[in-house]
Parts: structure tokens; C-alpha cells; sequence
């Protein structure tokens, strides 16, 4: 629970002391031998002599930022009247503007009766994708009504009376939540018994970090045995640089200069990878030269990143080197994650990644580094190297493969 206002010690009259309100929107009132929160008009009427209350309160949360938790529901009693003309409004948002400053979830509620017919609700919701619906319910019944809303991993379920309205996924997570009012009839508005609660995602543990399993049926792999030193590998379409195969420790490897972006030949088509599947190479990492590693992992016959890896790939005795992952869920999210490795040793590492049921997992040599959850599907990949260094990094033993 973080947040819960039964109103017992509550004073009537005052000003509701667990609400951010900008002015004396409500206060305190007893209403049929019990407290609730009731609106009230604080401006100047029109010129037609109607005042108009149009406002939004919010919570004060007990979480340390304020914010609602990752996975949270939402309750309370609102009043619908006969004679009251306006609109309840539910808002959830995030607190950044990173997704343009739109509602996470916007619900809007009639707050009057209507005999004999049934009073529409309006739902528009961020996500990926997101939507707008309306929604018939019968508001025939003046007083009080519950309103729930449930919001668990993209997944968003509004009840009223106990009825299940709607449920959708891939919603985007919030972190504030505010109650509009907006009427000329501001004395019918009252809420009572609310009720905030949430839970945060359970933290990764050696159970959501499995060790690599190379998936079992190959989809691609070029082991290079049957390349000639100086031509350009056949298996890998070649975007921008230079690669060609050339003797390294008297094995054939793949060999990029400075700069290359590769794409594996499978197919015309951009949508190569298995819903689940694994990918397996070894890099070199030489001695004190500096590079770059990066696996960008695109949606299905798109150009969009859906997972992003970078690493750095030059041996350097006693400090830790970085891999960063950035990746879409199927959120719509933006997200990312950096981690510290060790890569002192010169030598071949073997890199792999495999994703399972939208979970990318990251390891060198066998050491899981990175999880991204909730990762948007992938449906092709470049690899792309960089060196700082006119000093060539070396590529061998590459391998896609479909997983269970």
C-alpha cells in the first residue's frame, strides 16, 4: 500500500491533508453521516453567471520518489448524480517527457445519470501500440460506484461496480497519477475511500540469468575453412569498410582494418532470426588497442533497433572494460543498462547472446553480463566493428541458431 485515505481523522470542512492541490479545490464534508472529499467552486462565475470547476488533485504517495510503483492498482468511490453535467477524469503519466508529455492512461467518466440508457466511457492509452476506445455502462443508478484499475507489466484491467470493462496489454508503465474534475455542478463531485497500492518487479536472480544453452538448429554459421586469404568473406554482405579473410595463428579469420559493418547472407529478406535463438562468434582481443564491438539487432523487415550491444574488445591489464545495452520493449519503453567486464586478457573471448521468450541475455565467456526484459522482437542484425587503431581486429566461428 501507497496510499490510502479513509478520511477518519480527517477534519470537516478542512482542506484534505494527504492531496497536492494548487487551490482550495475541495474540502472535507459530511455527506449522509459520512466524511468524503467534496469539490467546490473557487473562481469568479462567467459572464452568464455559471462557475466552472475544472482541476486535478494528486496524491501524496508514500514512495521515496513520490511515484507510483512499477506494477500498481488504483481505487476509490465516486459519485454520479442525476443533475450533475461533467466529466470524472482519471490521468496516469510518466514524470519525464520522454514520450512527449501524453497521458500514460487517460480514463474519462460521466459523472450524470442517464434513465433507461447507458453512458459511454472513454479509455486512450500509450503503448505499442496504443489506443482509444469507448465503452458502454449503465450509469442509470444515481450514488456512489467503485472504480478499480489494475496495471501489471503493460498489462491494464479497469473494473467499475466489480465489472470488468476492459483489458489490454503493452501499455506504457506511469508514475503519477491525478483526478480531474471538470463540471458547473462542482457540490455533486465526491470520492471516499481510496486506496493506492503497488509492487515493484522481482529483481533478477540466478534464475532469470541461465547460463548459455547454444540453440540446436543452426541457421547460419561460417567457420571459414573453405575462404582464400585476401578475399572478402562470401558468407557476409558488407554494408560500409572493409573485411577480408586472411592467416591468423595459421587459421583462417575474418579480419577488419578499422571500420566494417557486416550482415549475414542468408536471405534478401530482413527477417532471418527465430522468435527465439542464440548468436555465438569469437573476437580477438588484442593488447592495448582500442575498438569497438556493436550487435544492432533490428524489428522483423525494419529498420528500427529493437536491441542495441556494444562492447569494447582491446585487452587491457588491470581495468575493467564496458558493455552498455540498450533496447525497446514491447512496452514501447526505452531502456538501457552499462556494466563493467573484465577483457585483460589477449586473446580469443567467445560472445553470445541469446534470447528467449523476449528475454536477451548477454555473455563473454560464459559469464552472463547483461539481461534485457521484455525486449521487442528482432528479426535481423549487423555487426559492426571499429578500431582506433590502424591494427585490425579478427572475427571466426559465427553461428545463429533457433532455439525451443
Amino acid at each position: 500500500m501507497i496510499f490510502e485515505d479513509n478520511l477518519a481523522n480527517e477534519i470537516v470542512g478542512s482542506r484534505p491533508s494527504k492531496w497536492i492541490m494548487d487551490k482550495d479545490y475541495a474540502r472535507i464534508a459530511m455527506v449522509n453521516g459520512e466524511k468524503v472529499i467534496r469539490f467546490q467552486f473557487i473562481d469568479k462565475p462567467d459572464s452568464k453567471g455559471r462557475q466552472l470547476l475544472d482541476c486535478t488533485v494528486r496524491p501524496k504517495l508514500t514512495t521515496p520518489d513520490k511515484s507510483l510503483l512499477r506494477n500498481f492498482t488504483i481505487e476509490f468511490d465516486f459519485t454520479v448524480s442525476k443533475d450533475a453535467k461533467g466529466t470524472w477524469t482519471l490521468i496516469t503519466q510518466r514524470r519525464d517527457d520522454h514520450y512527449g508529455g501524453e497521458c500514460s492512461i487517460l480514463l474519462e467518466i460521466s459523472a450524470e445519470t442517464a434513465k433507461n440508457s447507458f453512458y459511454g466511457f472513454r479509455v486512450h492509452w500509450k503503448g505499442n501500440p496504443g489506443g482509444n476506445t469507448y465503452i458502454d455502462y449503465d450509469l442509470s443508478r444515481e450514488g456512489w460506484h467503485r472504480l478499480a484499475l489494475s496495471y501489471r507489466e503493460g498489462v491494464l484491467n479497469i473494473y467499475l461496480d466489480g465489472k470488468n470493462l476492459m483489458n489490454t496489454s503493452n501499455v506504457i508503465p506511469s508514475d503519477l497519477f491525478d483526478l480531474g474534475v471538470y463540471s458547473y455542478n462542482a457540490e455533486r463531485f465526491c470520492i471516499r475511500n481510496i486506496l493506492i497500492c503497488g509492487d515493484e518487479p522481482a529483481k533478477a536472480t540466478a534464475a532469470t540469468k541461465p547460463p548459455f544453452v547454444p540453440g540446436a538448429v543452426t541457421v547460419f554459421e561460417d567457420k571459414l575453412d573453405s575462404e582464400k586469404a585476401g578475399a572478402a568473406p562470401s558468407k557476409w554482405n558488407l554494408q560500409i569498410g572493409k573485411a577480408e579473410i586472411t592467416q591468423f595463428n595459421n587459421e583462417n579469420v575474418v579480419m577488419i582494418p578499422q571500420i566494417a559493418e557486416l550482415i549475414p547472407a542468408i536471405n534478401p529478406s530482413k527477417n532471418f532470426l527465430p522468435d527465439n535463438y542464440t548468436i555465438e562468434l569469437d573476437f580477438y582481443a588484442p593488447r592495448n588497442k582500442e575498438g569497438v564491438w556493436t550487435l544492432e539487432l533490428y524489428g522483423p523487415n525494419s529498420d528500427i533497433v529493437a536491441t542495441k550491444i556494444v562492447w569494447n574488445g582491446g585487452a587491457v591489464t588491470g581495468s575493467k572494460k564496458i558493455m552498455g545495452v540498450e533496447w525497446r520493449t514491447n512496452l514501447g519503453e526505452e531502456q538501457s543498462s552499462i556494466v563493467g567486464f573484465d577483457l585483460s586478457r589477449e586473446g580469443w573471448h567467445r560472445f553470445t547472446v541469446s534470447c528467449q521468450q523476449g528475454a536477451v541475455n548477454v555473455y563473454i565467456d560464459g559469464i552472463h553480463l547483461q539481461q534485457a526484459i521484455n525486449a521487442s522482437k528482432a528479426g535481423w542484425f549487423t555487426l559492426q566493428v571499429v578500431t582506433y587503431e590502424k591494427t585490425g581486429y579478427y572475427l571466426k566461428n559465427v553461428r545463429i541458431a533457433k532455439s525451443n
